[in-house]
């Protein structure tokens, strides 16, 4: 808009500049094709319509995550600490879309974390079977939530520079799994994520129950 409006004023005010004219819509040029861009990116993150099923280790899933994660939060002093089940958590998904939950609250909880003093400047991520679901769960101990009912509102954030739109996708993607993502303070100071998912052997089991 002020490319524009430069535009408009060298129009106006004669005799006819062509160089500026052509510098503000080259500009003009730029900055929508980077509008573009930028629209293309969200509504990719919102297509979160899980693609053909596969089963997965969700601990698998948990430390590739973790590796991806692992510098991000080594340039930052963040210690980041992994426990993984001892045995397979085979759950039915989207692998991709899986990690980039786990992702999701990886990468927030290192940002809390690297602003604080060195005791916690750490984050934990671990993964545990329940009766009928596997889980996986990420701890920090940064400065905690601020307003815990708007955590997965889209857009609402609480970081500079951000979209907010990390952790409403992240619940899409859970949801579309038929599992649940919840957030609130730990045990202490900073926060607990904790997101809950199906696993396939239960989901085999309760077919077997019910055709038997």
């Amino acid at each position: 808009m002020n490319d524009a409006r430069a535009a408009r004023r060298f129009l106006d005010a004669g005799p006819l500049q062509l160089d500026e004219v052509r510098a503000c819509v080259t500009a003009i040029e730029t900055h929508a094709r980077r509008a573009l861009d930028v629209i293309q990116r969200i509504r990719s993150s919102l297509r979160t319509e899980p693609g053909a099923p596969v089963v997965l280790d969700l601990s698998d899933a948990a430390r590739q995550a973790g590796r991806l994660v692992s510098g991000w939060a080594a340039d930052r002093a963040v210690q980041l600490e992994v426990q993984t089940a001892r045995r397979p958590l085979e759950i039915k998904g989207d692998p991709v879309q899986i990690q980039q939950v786990i992702l999701n609250l990886l990468l927030n909880a290192v940002d809390a974390s690297a602003g604080q003093p060195p005791e916690r400047r750490r984050v934990s991520l671990r993964t545990e079977a329940g009766t009928a679901t596997a889980m996986v769960t990420v701890r920090d101990w940064g400065d905690g939530i601020a307003d815990g009912g708007r955590l997965f509102e889209p857009f609402y954030t609480t970081k500079a520079g951000g979209l907010g739109l990390g952790l409403s996708i992240s619940q899409t993607i859970v949801a579309a799994h038929g599992g649940a993502i919840s957030g609130g303070p730990g045990d202490g100071p900073g926060a607990l994520f904790r997101v809950e998912l199906p696993l396939a052997t239960a989901e085999r089991v309760n077919v077997q129950e019910a055709t038997s």
